[in-house]
Order: structure tokens, then C-alpha cells, then sequence
């Protein structure tokens, strides 16, 4: 008996903790670019590395 309302009570603090959990794993999932930095940053070619440009296109 004293089993079963303890499986009982603690399946209820289960799922009402289950939404706030699924929060901070949305959140985690979500931010982990910036912290890890995903994209790496955009570094521009100089003059003296790119080859001459010989048709400009609009």
C-alpha cells in the first residue's frame, strides 16, 4: 500500500514537472549556437588574394 502512494504521488510530481522540463530543453536546443558558435564568423578576401574580376553582374 505504502509502495503504491509513493509511485502515485511521485508520478504526479513527475508530470507536473514534465512542461517546465521540455522548457529548458527547448531552450538549451535553441541557444547551443551561440555558445558553442555554430556559424563561424565571415572573413572577406583581400585585394591580393582574389583573382582579377572581369565581368561585373547586376
Amino acid at each position: 500500500m505504502k509502495t503504491k502512494s509513493m509511485i502515485k504521488t511521485t508520478r504526479q510530481v513527475v508530470m507536473k514537472l514534465l512542461p517546465a522540463l521540455y522548457c529548458v530543453v527547448l531552450v538549451a536546443l535553441t541557444w547551443t549556437g551561440t555558445y558553442f558558435n555554430a556559424m563561424p564568423t565571415a572573413h572577406a578576401l583581400t585585394v591580393k588574394t582574389t583573382p582579377f574580376i572581369l565581368v561585373e553582374y547586376f
